[in-house]
């Protein structure tokens, strides 16, 4: 903390001055965000309270499971948004358009997203044997459905910094109040039945809902995501298609074979553009390694 100011003086010769006269306006501009960060540990945790009341320890101890798997996945759309929001922002301050960043961010989280999710659920079963032993083999189906609900959180990451940017974070706060309510609904309504599968079904319920609501409320200021919809379904399939004919495989080759699957679809259905491309090489100082991986592989 102490470092930081250093940092900004050194760098920006931003100087740190105590001013109150816009702390009510600040205030007020926060608490929909300061709702929404309550909202959402919320909904994060409240499943576990709600399972160990009906169900118990044992229940609690292999949906944990399945949760402790996939909750680290929160750095990655926290890294790439970090990464984007201050020219996302410069953008918008300059009034040019952002859509062209905002669709390859979406498309990218998406591409994580969905390859985390196809690589564990058709081997799923090996992963948790190898990860936890045999006795949480249970947590399988749990994890695997948690690690499809990533699909949507990962997407209303990106598209929640969009409304802050925009000044509109009290979408934020209905977004986040949608998730508790239906997860705690379907919460009540499956676990009783379903233990800690019902609790997966209601998060990733409950995760789709909230990912429609803020779909409507992008197309409310006339933002609808351009991402190659066709080609991204085609990629999906095949995704799956390759994965699960991997998955006959024992799991270790599986995971040595699975980035070649990946690879090779991503280059035939040419899922990212020769622009898109040239951004990520650019990102890591490549770019005219990138103009030749593009030229070789006829992605243009």
């Amino acid at each position: 903390f102490i470092l930081s100011f250093y940092f900004l003086k050194k760098k920006f010769n931003y100087k740190f001055k105590l001013r109150l006269d816009h702390g009510l306006w600040l205030l007020k501009e926060s608490m929909p965000l300061f709702g929404f960060v309550i909202l959402t540990t919320i909904f994060m945790q409240i499943d576990i309270v709600i399972l160990n009341a009906y169900k118990g320890p044992y229940a609690v101890g292999i949906y944990s499971a399945g949760v402790r798997l996939t909750m680290p996945l929160s750095i990655i759309p926290g890294a790439i948004v970090t990464t984007v929001f201050p020219i996302l922002v410069k953008r918008m301050s300059d009034k040019v358009s952002s859509d062209f960043l905002s669709n390859l961010v979406i498309k990218l989280l998406y591409f994580i997203a969905f390859i985390i999710a196809a690589v564990f659920t058709f081997e799923s079963n090996s992963l948790v044997n190898f990860i936890f032993g045999p006795q949480y083999l249970s947590a399988s189906l749990p994890a695997s459905i948690l690690y499809w609900c990533q699909i949507f959180l990962f997407f209303t990451f990106y598209t929640l910094v969009v409304l802050i940017a925009k000044n509109k974070q009290f979408y934020n706060f209905l977004y986040g109040a949608i998730q508790v309510v239906v997860n705690l609904a379907l919460n009540f309504i499956l676990i009783p039945q379903y233990s800690f599968l019902g609790a997966s079904l209601a998060k990733l319920i409950a995760s789709f809902a909230s990912f429609v609501f803020i779909l409507m409320v992008l197309n409310k200021f006339n933002y609808k995501p351009s991402i190659g919809r066709y080609k991204v379904l085609l990629w999906s399939l095949l995704m799956c298609i390759g994965l699960y004919v991997l998955s006959f495989l024992p799991v270790i080759p599986y995971l040595i074979l699975s980035p070649v699957i990946i690879f090779i679809t991503t280059i035939v259905t040419k899922i990212f553009g020769g622009e898109e491309l040239i951004i990520f090489f650019r990102l890591v100082n490549k770019e005219e390694l990138g103009k030749r991986f593009i030229q070789k592989f006829k992605l243009a």
